[in-house]
């Protein structure tokens, strides 16, 4: 027996009564199948975007193992060439190694994203790509776009 037929044999004229309190708990039921429904429909979006993410990722590290494994020299120089200001600074090649870094922080932005973007890509780590290009979107989109557009 529902509270309705309930409060609706105990009081007089309860058959209003009943009515509003059917009434009350349809609208709640229904309140409450709606926010059932959205928040299952939020959880799909979130369970799709990690499908997506993990799909990336995969791709991205096949590309990066066939890369490794077809151009191993490759990957080796360019750490030598990286690794070698620090060991030319440490055994007393500094002022020669400042002159190039003063020299690097000159030049201009798109050729040090050139070098990083090459960087990444011989040593294997494209799914670093996604972050930097999306971290420089993020910049370029606070700085271009006006703060209170209405």
């Amino acid at each position: 027996m529902s509270i309705a037929n309930i409060v609706a044999s105990l009081i007089p004229g309860g058959t209003l009564v009943k009515g509003v309190i059917s009434l009350a708990s349809g609208w709640m039921k229904g309140r409450q199948d709606k926010q059932r429904q959205e928040r299952e429909y939020k959880e799909a979006q979130n369970q799709r975007r990690i499908e997506i993410l993990k799909d990336n990722n995969d791709k991205a590290s096949d590309l990066d193992m066939y890369f490794v494994q077809k151009h191993g020299v490759t990957q080796a120089l360019s750490f030598y060439v990286f690794m070698a200001p620090a060991v030319l600074a440490f055994i007393g090649f500094e002022e020669q190694v400042m002159r190039g870094f003063k020299a690097l922080a000159q030049m201009p932005d798109w050729y040090m994203y050139a070098l990083g973007l090459m960087l990444v890509a011989i040593w294997g780590f494209r799914r670093l790509l996604n972050v930097i290009v999306q971290s420089k979107m993020t910049k370029f989109m606070a700085e271009k776009v006006p703060k209170n557009v209405e």
